[in-house]
């Protein structure tokens, strides 16, 4: 199982990763739509695993 910490810190440099791309004026070749549906399931899980239990 992954540490909380580690998980967040993951998650949070993904995002950043994402944000820089999108703001680069010159976007590399479009992935397929099966690859950016496997990434956005991980994405997701990640956040799910770095959410606090209540």
């Amino acid at each position: 199982m992954l540490h909380h910490v580690f998980t967040e810190q993951f998650v949070h440099d993904r995002q950043a990763e994402l944000h820089t791309a999108a703001r680069r004026r010159h976007r590399p070749h479009r992935r397929p739509p099966k690859e950016r549906l496997g990434w956005f399931l991980v994405e997701t899980g990640l956040r799910l695993t770095a959410r606090p239990a209540h």
